[in-house]
C-alpha cells in the first residue's frame, strides 16, 4: 500500500483510550506520555497546560456522547492534538470483537522516518488496510513489511513462541508503541513470560503456540487464523492470562474526568 501524499501526517497526533461509558478513561498517564512523545516526533508543539487541556477536551466530549447501542459495546475516547496546541476529543462506541479472531495479511503503509510508527494525521491507509481485511472476511489486518508482521490494525499482536517467550513487533520496524502492551508488561513478567521486541517472521509464526491481539478496543483476544490458516493451537492459557491482565490494568487505572482541575 503506497504512501498517501494529499493529507499531511503532521496535521495532528492522537490516541484512543478505553472509556467506561460514564466519565472515566483508563490508562490515562500512559496514553498522555505516548501522545506527547508522538507529538515531539511529528514536530507538533505540546502546550504548556497540555495535560489539563486534554482532560478538559475529553470532559467536554462527554456531553455529546450517545448511549451504548448494545450491552456489549466498547466505549472509546479519541483524543487529538492539533498543531495550534488545541485538543479535540470524541467519545464513541465500538462493536465488541469476536473471540477468537481471524486475520488477513495486508501490506503495511509506510511514511518517512519519524512519521511511520506514530499515530498521525494521515491515517486513511490504516483504515483502508482494515477494510481490505474485512472484505476478505477477516476481523483484523496484520500489517506486513519485508515478510515481517510489523503491526496490526487497531491492536498489537503478541506471539507466544514454543519456548515460552512472548514477542511483539519491534517499534524500530515501524510498529506503534502500544499502551495496552506496556500495561501488560509487569503482569507478564510476574507470570514468568519474557516479553521481547523483535521481528515476527514467517518462521516464528509457524512455530507459535498462540497469537494474541491487545489494544484499547479489543482488550486481549486470541488470533486463531491468518488468511484461513490456523495459528498455533487453542489449548494455550496465554490468551486468558493476557485478557485477565488487561482487564486488571483497565480496572485499576480509571481516571475520572469530572475531577479535572481546570
Amino acid at each position: 500500500m503506497a504512501t498517501v501524499d494529499d493529507v499531511d501526517p503532521r496535521s495532528s497526533t492522537w490516541t484512543t483510550l478505553r472509556w467506561d461509558g460514564a466519565s472515566r478513561v483508563a490508562l490515562l498517564a500512559l496514553h498522555m506520555a505516548r501522545l506527547r512523545g508522538h507529538a515531539e516526533r511529528l514536530g507538533i508543539v505540546w502546550p504548556d497546560d497540555g495535560d489539563i487541556a486534554a482532560a478538559n477536551a475529553m470532559r467536554d466530549a462527554l456531553g455529546d456522547a450517545e448511549a451504548a447501542p448494545v450491552d456489549d459495546s466498547v466505549g472509546l475516547m479519541r483524543l487529538r492534538l492539533l498543531p495550534n496546541g488545541s485538543f479535540k476529543a470524541k467519545a464513541s462506541w465500538a462493536d465488541a470483537y469476536p473471540d477468537p479472531l481471524s486475520s488477513s495479511a495486508v501490506t503495511a503503509p509506510r511514511w518517512v522516518e519519524g512519521v511511520t510508527g506514530t499515530k498521525h494525521g494521515d491515517w486513511q491507509p490504516y483504515s483502508d488496510a482494515a477494510s481490505v481485511a474485512g472484505q476478505r472476511g477477516a476481523d483484523l489486518a496484520l500489517l506486513v513489511h519485508d515478510d515481517t508482521i510489523v503491526d496490526c490494525c487497531r491492536a498489537t499482536p503478541i506471539l507466544l513462541d514454543d519456548d515460552g517467550t512472548a514477542w511483539y513487533p519491534d517499534p524500530t520496524q515501524g510498529s506503534l508503541d502500544s499502551v495496552t502492551l506496556e500495561a501488560l508488561r509487569p503482569g507478564l513478567a510476574t507470570a514468568g513470560v519474557p516479553l521481547i521486541a523483535g521481528r515476527l517472521t514467517t518462521n516464528l509464526l509457524s512455530r507459535a503456540r498462540t497469537l494474541v491481539a491487545v489494544g484499547s478496543g479489543v482488550g486481549a483476544i486470541r488470533i486463531a487464523t491468518l488468511d484461513g490458516q490456523q495459528v498455533g493451537s487453542d489449548d494455550s492459557d496465554f490468551p486468558a492470562l493476557c485478557s485477565a491482565l488487561v482487564d486488571e490494568a483497565f480496572e485499576t487505572s480509571w481516571h475520572d474526568l469530572q475531577e479535572v482541575d481546570a
